[in-house]
């Protein structure tokens, strides 16, 4: 199973929070996250860049309810390199 640890990048994650993809700051304390980003580009998008550029070990991070949608939509697109975890 993929470990992430701190010697790696945050860009190895998709973060979605209501559907769609952010990027956040501070915390993933959802009661305290601090958004830096929101993307008019779907989740599946960016997974795809990471498929392209064969950026393996990424994982999808649910922020809250209603995330799952975009988050398998991201899964499916490198299926068996991506895992989802989260809310």
């Amino acid at each position: 199973m993929y470990r992430h640890t701190r010697w790696e990048s945050k860009a190895d994650c998709i973060i979605v929070k209501d559907s769609s993809l952010i990027q956040v700051g501070g915390t993933l304390d959802t009661s305290a996250l601090k958004t830096n980003f929101t993307s008019e580009k779907p989740a599946e998008f960016y997974a795809q860049l990471y498929r392209e550029h064969n950026l393996t070990g990424a994982h999808v991070v649910m922020l809250g309810p209603g995330c799952e949608e975009a988050a398998i939509a991201a899964i499916n697109v490198w299926p068996g390199i991506f895992f989802a975890g989260g809310d």
